[in-house]
């Protein structure tokens, strides 16, 4: 279920945005950044030097209130204490919603090449699917050839991640559209795809970044939290994408990306706001 957590996940004191993010072999959305300070120029010329805005870092013990909520989740299974955690874990760990999808804008760029292979965008991939159709393969196999057609390449931690997500994805898409042809998907079928494939890639984000806390589970246990996990982002994450991709008739793969992207930013802007109700 790829739910390992020997990572103790990122420390604070780096910045939020790793600069290799934007080395992944599907191009990621060229999101906003947060706007610049301004720069303080000197009252009289020469005498001081103007101040350059710094990076933003990640603060010291970044995941701790979020590793505290998910302990209480893991041990009540109450869904008001994951939700406190997902508040905690984007607005302390990430540094805010905007931080937090600009650090998933490679899953954003990957849902979008999703849609842009089975919307049959281009001739060489409807005649690929086609193929891969009439070869009539199990699922898993047929898995195995998707992802291998969307990453020819690889190995990095965060392209696994997205492999094993697309898997999950498409497993649960075959559970719940079982006669469904992959060269065919209609609408529902393809964002149903989509939704489950960014919710399980935030689960695993999450779950890496907070660390060991799911260690002290029995291996039953960690797959059913895991899966509870999963399926509590994907009824959100859902939610908030719908609500955007409902105002967007026409979807190109660029708009797409973007629009995953503010659909990951106005979720955990929901879990923010509820740590905030709370008090």
């Amino acid at each position: 279920m790829g739910t390992s957590t020997s990572s103790k996940g990122p420390s604070g004191g780096v910045s939020f945005d790793p600069p290799w993010l934007n080395d992944f072999p599907i191009q990621p959305p060229q999101l906003p950044q947060r706007p610049n300070l301004p720069i303080v120029q000197p009252l009289i010329p020469g005498l001081i030097p103007p101040e350059v805005p710094q990076p933003e870092l990640a603060p010291l013990r970044r995941f701790s209130p979020a590793r505290t909520s998910l302990s209480k989740y893991i041990s009540t299974r109450d869904q008001k204490y994951f939700m406190h955690a997902l508040g905690h874990y984007s607005r302390k760990g990430m540094g805010g919603a905007h931080n937090l999808s600009r650090r998933m804008r490679a899953t954003a760029g990957v849902a979008a090449a999703i849609y842009d292979l089975f919307t049959n965008v281009s001739r060489e991939d409807d005649n690929w699917l086609d193929r891969l159709v009439k070869r009539n393969l199990p699922i898993e196999d047929a898995t195995n050839e998707i992802i291998a057609h969307l990453f020819p390449i690889g190995g990095s931690i965060e392209e696994e991640n997205c492999k094993a997500s697309i898997a999950f994805a498409l497993m649960e898409m075959d559970q719940q559209f079982p006669n469904a042809n992959l060269s065919n998907l209609g609408n529902d079928e393809i964002w149903f795809l989509i939704e489950h494939f960014v919710a399980y890639e935030a689960k695993q984000r999450i779950i890496q970044d907070i660390g060991q806390i799911l260690e002290h589970a029995s291996a039953k246990d960690m797959v059913i939290i895991s899966n509870e996990m999963t399926s509590f982002l994907q009824n959100h994450l859902s939610a908030q994408i719908r609500k955007r991709r409902e105002k967007q008739k026409k979807k190109k793969k660029k708009t797409v990306a973007e629009l995953i992207a503010e659909g990951i930013k106005d979720t955990f802007i929901v879990f923010e706001e509820d740590l905030c109700e709370k008090r």
